[in-house]
């Protein structure tokens, strides 16, 4: 195609005296307007060239141009590149400009997948990629390549502009990013550990010094206080506190009418209202069972007076334990923290034996300690020692009660329950009730449990010679703290063993509050026992503690019914159905039942009835020495009639 020919016109200015036509004259404006224009355009033109130019030099992408219809053509050659493209890969513009394309497969790698753009229409330009490209001399670096194709005025791709972004920094923040919120996800996590930790450490602290049951402050913390009054009224003479010991007059039977949750409701329902009788400053504490103690801080006599009273008339409200209304009354035992106190185990002993004096009152009361409970609790320091020398001396007897087989008239012996008495060189001959209190209170009812249980032995052994019955046995009680010492069942072997005596012929009787305060512990003790060939028997059944699902599952023989459920027998249809329901109950599950404290021929005549015809108490005979027994045994004979002993 040939180029146009544009005829310009002709300069006219040096024919000076000609006068120039209207069209030449026309033609020379646009001319000269048409010049100024090119002119303007060139400018403008370069400006945005160099604008360009500085731009794609500047720019932070590498960049570079490649001549040639195909980008893979061995005719394609690397026209240009800037700077960016030179600080990414490593190469300079001596390595690559006016060189084959070929030498970008060695940075890339990637013309193979840009291959497919030669074959894309016109204008289509390519899908980013990101791949991993090679640095000279250096490692390999991620980047972002694009290929763009370049047409000329005839729609043919002459150029290829071939770009660059280095992702390495995006990758990383983004790993970093990623790696960020793992940790921020740990960081939470760790954080939700910390506050579970806490909580533990919290229920921990907690528990160590509060009681689980009530939420009030334990013993522990109790005596810990405690400690602090008496160190504060050393330092500081006017300074006074006080403590007060209270015990719920009757709880035991709660246990029995409405159940040990029903128990656990009144004992809870009792914390609240002694924090609302008692100050802000003042520390209540749950020693232990229907036990409470008080630690009045900083207070006067009629401070500590004012507050007995509301106290007292807190407690005096019924308590609502579902369908039934409990009533209990406190008994209080108020003792001063005096300076002359050295160990805070003497100021809860006179508060205790304050309390104690308060329930002999007939309890709903408060006893005040003063020196003469100091007086008493020296002459029961002094009971505690003649007991001792008692256990080791020949001043405990063992006496014996028959216990008889009511089938037949007359009845006839079965067996003897051992009871303990103390003669006494000043007081004479004294019962369990006067001295057994003294025995817990000084940690002597073990070894004086197993003083008697070793005489019982021996003389079961002299009796069996005589006996003609195989059935004939003996019952011996045991305490709680012989139960819960940890020589209890090497104790009972070691008797068994020496006095060579069958086990079977022997009967331990367990009260039904041992197994119920004690739990698991005892019953695994008496467990143990059992298996040895001895019989055990469950006693005082019904006197507070009663609840015939657990006959079930108490390793026991037989049941020693109450006195109180003995009485009933004989009363209205609606007294004796109690009693009734636990002898049928107990004969459904193939329990001996022995029946104690009978005291006359009507209460034998409605055992008989129900089918009870083992019985003891005082309409036969008290316990008695274990000459008359053995005379009895002697003369061969095991008929004996009301109060014949």
């Amino acid at each position: 195609m040939s180029a146009a020919v544009i005829n310009y016109p002709r300069d006219l200015s040096h024919e000076k005296n000609r006068p120039m036509k209207f069209l030449e004259q026309l033609k020379l404006q646009s001319f000269r307007r048409f010049q100024e224009e090119s002119r303007l355009y060139d400018v403008v033109l370069d400006d945005h060239v160099s604008a360009l130019e500085a731009l794609v030099a500047q720019s932070k992408d590498g960049m570079a141009i490649i001549t040639g219809a195909t980008l893979l053509g061995r005719e394609s050659k690397i026209q240009y590149l800037n700077a960016a493209f030179t600080k990414i890969t490593g190469y300079t513009a001596e390595d690559l400009v006016g060189k084959s394309t070929a030498v970008l497969q060695d940075i890339s790698g990637t013309l193979g997948r840009v291959e497919p753009i030669e074959r894309a229409p016109a204008g289509t330009i390519t899908s980013i990629v990101e791949i991993k490209s090679s640095i000279k001399g250096g490692p390999k670096t991620w980047v972002e390549v694009s290929v763009t194709p370049v047409e000329d005025d005839e729609n043919h791709i002459s150029k290829w502009i071939y770009m660059l972004r280095d992702t390495t920094g995006q990758r990383l923040a983004g790993r970093l990013d990623g790696q960020l919120k793992e940790v921020e996800a740990e960081n939470s996590r760790l954080v939700v550990e910390l506050e579970k930790q806490k909580a533990i450490e919290f229920d921990l602290s907690h528990n160590a010094f509060h009681d689980s049951l009530t939420g009030l402050r334990n013993r522990q913390y109790f005596l810990d206080q405690l400690a602090k009054a008496l160190e504060r009224t050393q330092k500081r003479p006017s300074y006074q506190a006080a403590m007060i010991y209270l015990d719920l007059d009757g709880f035991k039977a709660v246990n029995d009418s409405v159940g040990h949750r029903g128990g656990d409701r009144v004992l809870i329902e009792t914390s609240r209202r002694l924090e609302k009788c008692c100050r802000t400053q003042d520390i209540i504490a749950r020693l232990g069972g229907d036990e409470f103690a008080i630690l009045i801080d900083d207070v006067t006599a009629e401070a500590g007076a004012s507050i007995v009273r509301r106290i007292l008339d807190g407690l005096a409200d019924p308590f609502d334990v579902g369908n039934e209304h409990v009533s209990l009354t406190p008994s209080l035992g108020y003792n001063a923290v005096r300076s002359s106190y050295t160990d805070v185990q003497d100021i809860v002993r006179d508060a205790d034996s304050a309390m104690y004096l308060a329930k002999r009152k007939g309890g709903a009361g408060c006893v005040y300690s003063d020196p003469s409970l100091d007086a008493n609790m020296n002459n029961a320091g002094l009971q505690e020692q003649e007991l001792k020398r008692a256990i080791d001396s020949a001043e405990l007897q063992v006496h014996y009660q028959p216990i008889l087989d009511i089938l037949t008239t007359p009845p006839k012996l079965w067996g003897v329950e051992a009871v303990v008495r103390w003669q006494h060189p000043d007081r004479g001959l004294l019962l369990p009730a006067e001295f057994l209190p003294v025995a817990e209170r000084g940690g002597l009812a073990a070894p004086l449990g197993i003083s008697v249980f070793r005489a019982a032995c021996l003389q079961m052994k002299r009796w069996q010679s005589c006996v003609m019955n195989p059935d004939f046995f003996l019952s011996v009680n045991v305490s709680r703290s012989q139960v819960n010492h940890p020589g209890f069942f090497k104790d009972i072997v070691d008797i068994l063993a020496d006095t060579e005596i069958d086990a079977r012929c022997i009967q331990l009787e367990v009260s039904e509050e041992v197994l119920a305060q004690n739990g698991k512990t005892a019953v695994e003790a008496i467990g143990k026992i059992r298996d040895l060939g001895v019989k055990i028997a469950l006693d005082q059944f019904g006197a507070g503690y009663s609840s015939m699902t657990q006959l079930e599952g108490y390793p026991i023989d037989s049941v020693k019914l109450d006195g109180s459920l003995t009485k009933r027998l004989g009363g209205s249809s609606k007294d004796s159905k109690m009693p009734k329901l636990v002898i049928e109950f107990a004969h459904g599950l193939g329990i001996q039942l022995i029946a104690g404290q009978v005291e006359n021929e009507e209460e034998i005549k409605s055992l008989r009835q129900v089918g009870c015809t083992l019985v003891q108490g005082y309409a036969f005979s008290p316990a008695v020495e274990e000459a008359k027994i053995t005379r009895l045994l002697d003369q061969g004979t095991r008929s004996l009639g009301i109060g014949k002993i």
